[in-house]
């Protein structure tokens, strides 16, 4: 499958870690009831800017690799 999801509620990414072929499009869906941010623990991809409640942001990643992110405006949310 190239294509992945992961759900943004309950002040967390679920699931925390997925694996998707390179190429593949992720998807994050905010279904919470705050803003959140896909942000790069290393600065480059994926950076998502600020995802309202309903909203999504889907990043393709072209290279192998593992990246680790965490919502900006709350610190305690983490995934891979």
């Amino acid at each position: 499958m190239l294509n992945r999801s992961i759900s943004i509620e309950n002040m967390a990414y679920n699931s925390r870690f997925i694996q998707a072929r390179r190429g593949a499009t992720v998807t994050w869906k905010n279904n919470d009831t705050v803003a959140h941010t896909v942000t790069s623990d290393t600065g480059t991809d994926p950076m998502s800017g600020v995802i309202p409640p309903g909203g999504s942001f889907s990043h393709t990643f072209m290279n192998t690799g593992t990246y680790s992110y965490h919502c900006d405006l709350h610190p305690s949310m983490h995934g891979t």
